[in-house]
């Protein structure tokens, strides 16, 4: 066992600290976290990100609240943590999981006498009881559950109430039979709803996770892009339906058409929108970010030369955006019924505070829609 035990493998984990991939700039949007399959919509926060006083967004900005009230800074941060960390994001409690194949070690780990260890940095916000913890389960090949352990929670009185992290760790002997280690960090949700301060944001806090076990294998390579069982799409349309929740329209006698759709195609349930109102959650369809923003802001407001728009146009497909009561090749000028909020397309300086012609010649009134798909040679690629 001696000679075994001193050897110690890497650690085992893809993103373990959340360093890969884009954070969210505002500290309330999901992002995509590289590595990691997900529930909820946990999200990626940058050390020192300011928090906005009102998150839940209003039809102008409001200012930071201060450093001490704001998101964890580095020194508050785990040691080895990095530039960034994993944040419970604004839909309950949240998990990350990933599955850890150590079966070249199966013959050394039948004998039982393989160490495991497992830490990472967990924490939390002020007086917000919401927290962290990890989970680590023993699976054989058949992922049969064999035994598990566990660090964490760090609750409030572990950071005596401040903004912070916590670091645990647990070591063992990994079950015999075990050919896969899967690790689930939780973020669990206990927030007080303090409307404004805190809305409904899950405030548990981890970095710099890792499972190493006594073996010589190899470090995990960097995070692929998981395959898409989609396939190529010859046009994509996004009807945005708002100020009605899921469970209004799914399955309602008042909504036919739409649950026709779904009945027949399916449903996509793990969409969520983040903020009120609307833009903070065009932003990111657009820009694949927040840009920081959490309220809607006035046209042109956002720098970002590559978009959605621009990689449709540099693959040679078609995009068009129609809104209710947009005035006929004017669509940069909010009037009567229609504001340039409906779309989000004039936020992005690239559009709203470019040509006029240019926007003129993708942004039509809804009843243009209509006519464009009569034909496949006039409906658009994106709309």
């Amino acid at each position: 066992m001696g000679a075994q035990s001193a050897v110690i493998s890497p650690n085992l984990l893809v993103n373990p600290g959340a360093e890969a991939g884009d954070p969210s700039l505002s500290g309330f949007s999901a992002v995509t976290v590289p590595g990691w399959t997900l529930t909820g919509t946990p999200t990626v926060i940058r050390y020192g990100t300011p928090r906005n006083l009102w998150p839940i967004g209003l039809t102008f900005a409001m200012p930071n609240l201060p450093a001490f009230m704001s998101f964890p800074t580095a020194a508050s941060g785990s040691p080895n943590g990095g530039t960034q960390f994993f944040g419970g994001g604004d839909v309950a409690t949240a998990t990350l999981t990933q599955v850890v194949d150590i079966s070249s070690a199966a013959g050394a780990i039948d004998l039982g006498a393989v160490p495991y260890t497992l830490s990472g940095s967990l924490g939390g916000y002020l007086g917000d009881p919401s927290s962290a913890s990890v989970q680590v389960n023993f699976l054989d090949s058949n992922r049969t559950y064999l035994g598990a352990d566990q660090i964490g929670p760090v609750g409030v009185l572990d950071r005596f109430f401040q903004t912070g992290f916590r670091q645990r760790e647990t070591t063992g002997l990994l079950p015999q039979g075990t050919r896969y280690a899967q690790v689930v960090l939780t973020l669990t949700d206990r927030s007080p709803v303090l409307i404004g301060l805190a809305a409904d944001y899950n405030n548990a806090y981890a970095d710099d996770l890792s499972f190493t076990i006594g073996a010589d294998l190899p470090a995990p390579g960097a995070p692929a892009p998981p395959p898409s069982t989609v396939g190529e799409l010859d046009h994509v349309y996004m009807v945005y339906m708002e100020n009605k929740g899921y469970t209004d329209i799914a399955g309602s006698p008042l909504a036919p058409f739409i649950n026709s759709l779904i009945n027949a195609y399916g449903s996509a349930t793990e969409y969520h929108g983040l903020t009120h109102p609307s833009l903070p959650n065009y932003y990111p369809i657009m820009g694949g970010q927040d840009f920081g923003l959490t309220y809607n802001c006035d046209r042109p407001c956002i720098e970002a030369d590559t978009t959605l728009v621009s990689n449709i146009e540099d693959a040679g497909k078609s995009w068009r955006g129609y809104a209710q009561s947009m005035p006929i090749g004017a669509p940069l000028e909010s009037s009567g019924d229609y504001s340039t909020d409906q779309l989000p397309f004039p936020a992005f300086n690239s559009i709203g505070g470019g040509d006029p012609e240019y926007a003129a010649t993708h942004m039509f009134p809804l009843e243009q829609m209509e006519i464009d798909l009569r034909s496949s040679a006039t409906a658009p690629n994106f709309a």
